[in-house]
Order: structure tokens, then sequence, then C-alpha cells
């Protein structure tokens, strides 16, 4: 993750104590690297909530606002694991800008630039006729 250097990751996620120069974050079994992308996982799933009413997901191609705000929820979530009482202020702010910003994508406030799965909500189809009904005029005007 570019937007933390390595100390700052082996600090969020090494809960071993094994050092900086003993988490390998390119070892996809290396138990550090498997929490950092737990928390991937997890922002990603955050964001899919907000725009799965709104998009066909997966994308073909994640835009790159959406990868930025999971950065931005990932490294939240990574402090959150440690430091869940005393989370920086700047973090949580970001955070909460950034769901904000989810829910303006949602609404389609902002546009990511890709097709919406949206459709138009003021029209419907139904597949019912005439003939389909059970209450006539002739069956009511008997009661």
């Amino acid at each position: 993750m570019k937007d933390l250097d390595k100390s700052q990751l082996v600090e969020l996620s090494d809960d071993e104590n094994r050092g900086e120069s003993a988490v390998d974050f390119s070892d996809a079994n290396d138990a550090a690297t498997a929490r950092v992308l737990e928390q991937i996982e997890a922002a990603s799933e955050e964001i899919d909530g907000y725009l799965r009413s709104a998009y066909s997901l997966p994308f073909t191609e994640v835009p790159e606002r959406i990868k930025q705000i999971c950065k931005d929820i990932a490294i939240y979530n990574l402090y959150k694991r440690r430091q869940r009482t005393d989370m920086p202020e700047s973090l949580t702010s970001i955070y909460k800008a950034r769901i904000a910003e989810l829910k303006d994508i949602q609404k389609g406030v902002i546009s990511l630039g890709v097709e919406s799965s949206q459709t138009d909500s003021s029209e419907f189809h139904i597949n019912k006729t005439g003939a389909d009904k059970i209450f006539t005029k002739d069956v009511l005007g008997k009661f």
C-alpha cells in the first residue's frame, strides 16, 4: 500500500511483533500481509454496499476515485484494529468524508464516468391484461 510506508504498515499489522525486517508484504502467506489484505477486502465490501444499487458490480475497470476511497477506508480499518479507542482525528475525518462521497456517488451527485445500472424509476412494466381481472364490474355488481 503506497499511502503508508512499510514501517507504518508493520506497526498496524504485525501482531506477532516480528519487526520490519521479518515482515514480507510481497508474501501473501505472511500473517501481516493477510491482515492488510483482510482490511482492503473489508473496505471493498463497504464500498460495494454503497454502489451496488447504482452500478453493475464488479466494475470491468475500477475507477481511480474508487481505488483512492478504498485505500483511505483500508487505512482507517488498519488503524481501527490497533487504536480503536484512540483513533487519530484526521483519519476519522477522512473516513467520514469518503463515506459521504460514496453516498453522493450512490445518489448520482458525483459521477464515476462509468455506466450506471440505474433505470428510470418512474417507468414500470406489468404482465397483466384486462382479461386477468378477477373482480370485474359484473362480479362486483352482484353484491
